[in-house]
């Protein structure tokens, strides 16, 4: 009985919203947080100081940060080298790649190269210099085994821009 009165009143409550919605002059309530916030200068700043931070480009783009540039090659050779001979304490990882790879994939010191196989699989080493056409400076890694032949690598090229760009 108490479940019955419970649909029944639920069914006139529906009708009454239905009746006063075909009423002549009935207005619903419209949201009007946009035009609130456009008249206040207050919020209006607020709002816009926080698209800024995250735009840098203020409006234009909504991504703040480009996604990272990826691709992958074989270096010819990855292995532990003393780059001062003299010195023995200037050592870090050298990568060799064929010529003319380097200049075309524009790497350049602070992008990340990924080791993809062999001991080193999985390392992440930051591109310190580039010594010459074909050999790259890395960080160094004393844990390093011996030199490692036709090792897949894969560069992370970060998108702020270098001088040599």
């Amino acid at each position: 009985m108490k479940s019955l009165k419970l649909v029944n009143k639920l069914h006139r409550k529906a009708k009454l919203v239905k009746k006063a919605a075909s009423a002549p002059g009935h207005v619903d309530k419209a949201d009007k947080s946009e035009e609130i916030m456009a008249d206040s200068p207050a919020a209006y700043k607020l709002l816009v100081k926080v698209q800024r931070k995250m735009d840098r480009s203020f409006g234009i783009d909504g991504v703040g940060k480009e996604p990272a540039i990826a691709f992958r090659l074989t270096a010819s050779a990855l292995e532990r080298f003393d780059f001062d001979p003299g010195a023995g304490f200037d050592y870090g990882m050298r990568a060799t790649l064929p010529a003319g790879l380097i200049e075309a994939s524009r790497v350049r010191p602070g992008d990340v190269m990924e080791v993809m196989m062999g001991s080193a699989k999985g390392m992440m080493l930051k591109v310190v210099s580039i010594v010459d056409g074909t050999k790259i400076r890395l960080e160094d890694v004393a844990a390093f085994g011996a030199l490692q032949n036709n090792v897949v690598v894969r560069f992370e090229l970060s998108t702020v821009k270098k001088g040599s760009n």
